[in-house]
C-alpha cells in the first residue's frame, strides 16, 4: 500500500462520516429512544473519524492531524454526554410511574 493511496482511502473516510448527518436527524427525532440511538450514531461516527485520521497522520507524517483528532475526540465526549444525560432521565420517568 502507497501512501498516497492510503491518504486517498482515509479522505474518502473522512468525507463520508455522516456524525452530522446524524447530528440533524437527532434533532428531528421522533422519540427520545430515537434521539438517543442517532445521538449514538454521531459518537460512533466521531470515534470513527479519529481512527481514520490516525491513519492519515501515519501514512503522512507530514500532514498535522492533531487538531482535528482532538475535535474528534471532544465531539464523541459531547454525544456521550448527551446519551449518559437522556438515560438519566429516562431512568428518572420509570421511577415516577
Amino acid at each position: 500500500m502507497t501512501n498516497i493511496w492510503l491518504a486517498g482511502l482515509t479522505a474518502c473516510q473522512l468525507v463520508s462520516s455522516k456524525h452530522w448527518c446524524n447530528y440533524m436527524e437527532a434533532d428531528g427525532a421522533e422519540s427520545r429512544k430515537d434521539f438517543v440511538h442517532k445521538i449514538a450514531l454521531c459518537k460512533k461516527e466521531s470515534k470513527e473519524t479519529k481512527h481514520w485520521l490516525r491513519m492519515i497522520a501515519k501514512a503522512n507524517p507530514h500532514i498535522d492531524c492533531e487538531n482535528l483528532s482532538k475535535e474528534a475526540h471532544e465531539l464523541a465526549l459531547i454525544f456521550s454526554s448527551i446519551i449518559l444525560s437522556n438515560n438519566k432521565k429516562s431512568d428518572i420517568n420509570l421511577k415516577k410511574k
